[in-house]
Parts: C-alpha cells; structure tokens; sequence
C-alpha cells in the first residue's frame, strides 16, 4: 500500500522508478510465496506417504528410517527458504521507509512486524523438523542459517519499528 499510494505522486517523482522496482520485487516475492506453499504441501504428502511405510521386518524400518530422514530433511528446507524471504521483505520494508509516503509509514512498521513473526513462525517448522533428523552435520548447516536469518530479521524489524515511531512522533 505504501508503494501504491508513493507512485504517481508529483511530490515522490524522484523515486517513482524505485518504488515500481519495489514493487515488482513484492509481486515477484508474492509468487515464490506462494510456490512455497505449494512445495510444502507437496512435501508434507510425501512425508505422510513415507511415514506409513512399512516396520514389520529390521529391514522395512531401515528403509523407512532413511525415507522419513529424507523427508524430514525436505519438511525442513521450505520453511528455512520462508524464513529467508521474511528477511528479504524486511529488507524491502527497510527501503520504503526511506523513500515511502510518510503518511503510510505506519504500515512499514505493521509489515515489518508481520514479516518478523512470519519468520520466527517459519522458524518453528524448521526447528520441529530439525529435531527429528539425526543428520548433525546438516543440523549444523541449517540451524546456523536458522540463527542468521532470525538475528537480522530481528534486529531489522526492531530498527524499522524504531524509525517509523520516531517518524510518527516528529
């Protein structure tokens, strides 16, 4: 909204061209968003399929326990990919502070703190599937991404949130 209510607007002529490029990028992340969405229920039917394998034999649990490892490992990477792009919609917000309708601003800050709980809830699905795969070295890999993208994403969201308060206030 905020984009949209900046562009076209004579007072914001100078940064017309940025804000389109915002928001073609927004509309770009709508569409991986939503193949996201589509992804993991792909993989969550796969996971279901795979958890009702067979465990009769030492050897139908070996081939499951591989399969449910596998899966696991899928289930974990959507949400780790969400959180991912909960940090680029932050960074986004970040621009549109800059450069957005001040009457609007109030809405960066609401979208920042949407972005951040979308990535501490991606978070949770991450660290669900984590704690079920006995892989460590890719526990390793994924939990420090995990970690990196849930530190800037708070420190980003807080700063957004901080500016747009001092911007309400003066």
């Amino acid at each position: 909204m905020v984009g949209n209510f900046t562009l076209g607007k004579e007072k914001f002529k100078l940064v017309e061209k940025e804000i389109q490029e915002i928001l073609t990028e927004l509309s770009s992340f709508t569409r991986k968003l939503s193949d996201l969405i589509q992804e993991d229920i792909s993989i969550y039917e796969n996971f279901s399929r795979v958890s009702s394998l067979p465990k009769a034999s030492p050897e139908d649990k070996k081939i499951r326990d591989r399969a449910m490892q596998d899966a696991l490992k899928k289930a974990a990477e959507v949400p780790l990919k969400v959180a991912e792009r909960c940090l680029e919609l932050l960074k986004i917000a970040s621009q549109l502070l800059k450069i957005g309708n001040p009457r609007l601003i109030s809405d960066v800050g609401v979208g920042a703190i949407l972005a951040e709980a979308a990535l501490k809830s991606a978070a949770l699905n991450v660290e669900i599937n984590l704690s079920y795969i006995k892989d460590e070295d890719f526990i390793k890999r994924k939990k420090k991404d995990l970690l990196s993208f849930s530190n800037k994403g708070k420190n980003l969201a807080t700063e957004i949130v901080r500016k747009v308060q001092e911007k309400i206030v003066t």
